[in-house]
Order: C-alpha cells, then sequence, then structure tokens
C-alpha cells in the first residue's frame, strides 16, 4: 500500500516531457564562524518554460537566456534577510541583473541591545562578448542604520564589482566558470568553478579572498568549498558542499551545506 501511494509523486517526477516555469530551492548550512546553523528558501518565477534538452539541467535557463524574477529569505542566529531580484535577457548580448535586500536585527552586548536597518540596492550588466564569454560590472549601494541607547547612525558604503563569466558546454559536459572581483575600502575576489559530467551530474571548487583588509569576513581568511550537484530528475535536484580556511592552524570544517531544488 505504501508503495501505491507514492506512486503519482514518482510519476510527477519522471514525465518523460518536462518543462516548468517554477523552481523552489531550500538549503541549510552549518556555519563554524556564526556557530549557528543558516537555513535559504527561495522561490523563482521564470518567464518561459525551462526545457532542458541536452545541457546540463542546472544552467539550462542560463544557456537558452531565461528571464526571471525572484524572492529569498534567509535566517541565521536573529539574523534575517530578505531579498527580491531579477534577471533580464534584453537580447542574445545583454543581460541586467538587480536586487534589493533588506534586514532588521538586534546586536546584544552586556547591558544593552543596539537595533540594525540593514537596506542594499544592487544593479549590474552583463554582455557576451561571445557565446561562451560573459563579462560585465555592477554596483551596490549599502545602509546601516543602527541605533543604541537612544543615539543613532548611520553608514553608507558603495562597492563597485567587475565579473567574467565562461562557459563551454559540449554535448551535456564542460565547464562553467564564474570570476568576480569586489571593490570598496579592500578588494575582494570570488572564483567559482563547476565541471558537467552529464546534464545531471556536477563538481564544483569555490574560493573567495580578502585583500587589503586587517579584518577579513572569516576568522581564518580565504575559504575554499567543494560542491557536488545531482539531479534525480529533469525537476528535482540534490546538492551538497563542504568548506575549509586553507590558511587555519588547525584543520577543521567552516561550512556543510546541503540543499535540494524543485522545478514544476
Amino acid at each position: 500500500m505504501q508503495l501505491f501511494r507514492l506512486s503519482p509523486l514518482l510519476a510527477f517526477f519522471s514525465v518523460p516531457v518536462f518543462s516548468a516555469q517554477n523552481e523552489i530551492s531550500v538549503g541549510i548550512s552549518d556555519l563554524d564562524d556564526y556557530g549557528n546553523q543558516f537555513v535559504g528558501v527561495e522561490y523563482r518565477r521564470y518567464l518561459s518554460d525551462i526545457q532542458p534538452g541536452a545541457a546540463p539541467y542546472s544552467l539550462s535557463p542560463y544557456l537558452n537566456k531565461l528571464s526571471s524574477v525572484y524572492g529569498r529569505y534567509f535566517s541565521v542566529d536573529n539574523f534575517d534577510l530578505y531579498e527580491l531580484g531579477s534577471e533580464w535577457f534584453v537580447d542574445d548580448k545583454w543581460v541586467v541583473r538587480g536586487n534589493i535586500r533588506y534586514a532588521d536585527y538586534p546586536q546584544r552586548d552586556y547591558l544593552y541591545t543596539a537595533r540594525n536597518n540593514y537596506l542594499s540596492a544592487r544593479v549590474d550588466s552583463g554582455y557576451f562578448i561571445t557565446p561562451n564569454w560573459q563579462v560585465g560590472a555592477g554596483l551596490t549601494y549599502e545602509t546601516l542604520d543602527i541605533s543604541y541607547r537612544e543615539q543613532s547612525r548611520t553608514l553608507n558604503e558603495s562597492i563597485v564589482s567587475l565579473f567574467g563569466r565562461y562557459t563551454n558546454i559540449n554535448d551535456g559536459t564542460g565547464w562553467d566558470v564564474l570570476m568576480t572581483a569586489y571593490y570598496n575600502d579592500s578588494a575582494r575576489v570570488e572564483v567559482d568553478a563547476d565541471y558537467y559530467f552529464s546534464p545531471r551530474f556536477s563538481l564544483g571548487l569555490a574560493y573567495n579572498t580578502e585583500v587589503f583588509v586587517d579584518d577579513a569576513p572569516y576568522s581564518e581568511g580565504d575559504m575554499v568549498e567543494v560542491k557536488m550537484d545531482y539531479w534525480l530528475t529533469k525537476g528535482w535536484s540534490l546538492e551538497a558542499g563542504i568548506g575549509v580556511h586553507p590558511g587555519a592552524s588547525e584543520f577543521g570544517l567552516a561550512t556543510v551545506t546541503l540543499a535540494t531544488r524543485l522545478r514544476f
């Protein structure tokens, strides 16, 4: 009887002709630097059907240049972040992205609690100089209002970003590499490389480092993460990752991440 009850769900995930416009992602991560679990949820609506074909399933929207809008929610400890954004492929050459983020969270010391209101807006634009290469730039504006013991102050910051993305997929296999540099008072560099062994399965390596800054956001400096993405069907994937601080004095995992994605 249990197998009979599960069969409609299995049938849904096994439809031979697949198309979808909705995507829900849910992930959890144990962050060593924060000491608590991080939870994230995203809903994305594509403005055209996702039809993977022979392309890697996770890359299909990008390779087919599908515009989308999304909403995200992140939570760790008493910090809750809300985000709304979109990605618009104007034509075969241009893509424009933007998002707005908001967080309202307390920050406690021994006797008092400060109230922080964070707001940021970001826009970037990319251009396909070849079918495989996209380059672009972006600007992020952040403001933080801090209220503490009947006093308040506001901090503002602007961040400039430059990025390049190389994607070379043939018969469902190949590379997707994203390189991004962020500049304000310091500089942060991120590299995210994924190799697709098949349309269903990929392994990746992400690396980020902070330069020209004394207090990096990670307790031990640089961060390296190994990632895995496997699609059980064209509409359902499982993802996992582990991250470490390569310069740490003692070896230990910095992050452990599990996520799933559902398209329908």
